[in-house]
């Protein structure tokens, strides 16, 4: 678990990607999509103070 990753964030994470991926987006392209998606997610949180 990285720094600041709350438990299931690997796999939301993962499960993005598998979608993406699944939808015929190139794999590497899609890990990097789905990990920007869970950063804008991270952001959104902290700033209405829930992470």
């Amino acid at each position: 678990m990285q720094n600041g990753e709350r438990d299931g964030d690997r796999e939301v994470m993962r499960r993005n990607q598998r979608d993406l991926v699944e939808g015929g987006v190139d794999p590497r392209k899609a890990e990097k999509m789905a990990r920007e998606s869970m950063q804008r997610v991270d952001r959104k949180l902290r700033d209405e103070g829930k992470r």
